[in-house]
Order: structure tokens, then sequence, then C-alpha cells
């Protein structure tokens, strides 16, 4: 199994951290582009519509955000 499947599988068990979702992001072509204070706002130029907001300040994500981020990777047809 490749590293990004295996990144895939933990964002679909809801065990992926923060660092290894940032690599998945760029593995997809995402890119940091801003935020503000202790947020990273992430995006891809070909979706324009997909704005993914996550905080710096803990080292995991919330379960809630891992299923939306799930949600709207697989409407794009990236899962």
């Amino acid at each position: 199994m490749s590293a990004t499947k295996k990144l895939i599988a933990k964002l679909k068990d809801n065990t992926i951290k923060k660092k290894e979702l940032e690599t998945l992001f760029k593995r997809f072509g995402f890119s940091e582009y801003g935020g503000k204070g202790s947020h990273k706002v992430w995006g891809h130029p070909q979706y324009t519509d997909i704005h993914i907001v996550i905080a710096t300040h803990s080292k995991e994500v919330p379960r809630y955000q891992l299923r939306q981020i799930e949600k709207s990777l697989t409407k794009k047809g990236l899962l």
C-alpha cells in the first residue's frame, strides 16, 4: 500500500494527525495560502470552491472537521 493510500485510510478512519493531513493536502495539489492568527487556510487552484481552515494550536483535527474534509474531497473525486 502506498503512503498516500495509507493517509487516505487514516482520514477515512478519523485517525489522521494534522501534519499527516497537511502532507495529504500537498499530495493532492493543495497549497497553504493564508490564515489569521492560529489558523491555516488551504486551497486548490482547480477547485476554487474548497477552502479548508485548520487550527495550528492543536496536533489533532476534530472528528467533525475530518468528516467534512473527507466529504468535500470525495465530492470532487480526489478520494
